[in-house]
């Protein structure tokens, strides 16, 4: 994680909020935190102050959670948001995904896990709870596959399940029998084919077209 951070904590429940704050505040050297209890109370503090990350909260008084991400996406691009939230289903964590969220933790998630969910979006990588990776992988129908998608080959599709789910090349190369160089050549095949640049791209893109 950066020297130091400034986070932002965005919950209506103030015991959750002030324990994680305690959390962060403790387990984290040079590390400032701020907590605000409803949606519009994040956007009148980004008029003052803009945090590294803001660790957003889906069910906020005021404004959602999804709103107030797609407003940060818009106004500060350069934020990081991580969801933490008590929602598990497929429809709210791809929504917050689309909203431009970069990180989902469950709120039964322990102190050992929050603090790598924050270290990996503060360094800008997705990060999904283990818990709900089952639940993004879920096969869903497939209603229209569009252009970008008909480019894609089986293997490529199989790999993007590998890939969203954080698995490395050389893991993939072990676990398909392939080589590291051919797992790396799919993986930036798959990114030009499907006009994507990282992999939280690619995730957003596969919980949209139910590649995930």
């Amino acid at each position: 994680m950066q020297k130091s951070i400034h986070i932002l904590i965005a919950d209506d429940h103030r015991l959750f909020a002030d324990g994680m704050k305690f959390i962060l505040s403790f387990s984290i050297e040079n590390a400032s935190v701020d907590t605000v209890e409803d949606g519009e109370a994040v956007l009148q503090y980004l008029q003052q102050k803009v945090p590294d990350v803001v660790l957003l909260d889906i069910h906020l008084p005021k404004m959602s959670g999804i709103d107030v991400a797609r407003y940060i996406r818009l106004h500060h691009p350069k934020v990081r948001i991580l969801a933490v939230s008590m929602a598990d289903d497929r429809e709210t964590i791809q929504a917050m995904y689309d909203a431009g969220v970069l990180g989902y933790c469950l709120k039964t998630a322990g102190q050992a896990e929050l603090l790598t969910a924050l270290d990996k979006v503060s360094r800008n990588e997705p990060y999904f709870s283990p818990e709900i990776v089952p639940i993004l992988l879920q096969p869903r129908p497939i209603e229209k596959l569009n252009a970008f998608i008909e480019k894609l080959t089986a293997r490529e599709i199989e790999l993007i399940q590998w890939l969203i789910q954080g698995h490395s090349a050389a893991q993939i190369a072990k676990k398909l029998f392939l080589s590291t160089y051919t797992v790396e050549t799919h993986r930036k095949n798959i990114y030009a084919k499907l006009n994507v640049h990282s992999l939280s791209e690619l995730i957003t893109f596969a919980l949209k077209h139910n590649l995930a």
